[in-house]
């Protein structure tokens, strides 16, 4: 079974990633990618990260992009959050 938890303290999510640690965590909306990194295993798994809004408004930010280039940047956006959390 999978427990989805959302906490909106660092310390608070580092004592629960303890007790479960084979569980996924919903990371709050505001959290920095320095404050989750330790959080994921492996294979970058063990959170889940919502930025909906940053990944599909992607291309409103950035003058490289149209609105009918709205999914190369949604996807450069996801790209480009992964690996500012994973490294």
């Amino acid at each position: 079974m999978t427990a989805v938890i959302i906490v909106s303290a660092i310390g608070l999510l580092c004592a629960i990633l303890l007790v479960l640690a084979s569980h996924f965590l919903a990371v709050p909306v505001d959290t920095r990618a320095e404050d989750i990194r330790g959080f994921f295993d492996k294979d970058g798994r063990g959170c889940i990260v919502n930025s909906s809004r940053g990944i599909i408004a992607a291309y409103k930010k950035n003058e490289k992009y149209g609105e009918r280039d709205f999914a190369d940047a949604a996807r450069d956006a996801a790209l480009a959050m992964k690996k500012d959390i994973v490294g």
